[in-house]
């Protein structure tokens, strides 16, 4: 199994990244956020990531392996 396939099995679905709707309530719950105070590594901005992901416009790269690794590490 290619890679690529491997990913879009195990990704996110667009109906779950849908329903996050950039409110903001979670950023206080978010100990990445918390510390380090970036947008993207928020929840809110690691869906925004996700979403850009899965529509072609952003590669998975270093950033984006970075800020989704700080969130799972």
């Amino acid at each position: 199994m290619a890679v690529s396939e491997e990913v879009r099995r195990d990704a996110p679905r667009q109906f779950d990244l849908d329903k996050c709707v950039h409110c903001g309530l979670c950023l206080n719950s978010c100990p990445t956020y918390r510390e380090l105070h970036l947008e993207m590594d928020s929840p809110r901005g690691r869906v925004y990531q996700m979403v850009q992901v899965a529509a072609g416009a952003m590669a998975i790269g270093p950033s984006y392996i970075e800020h989704i690794g700080l969130c799972l590490a």
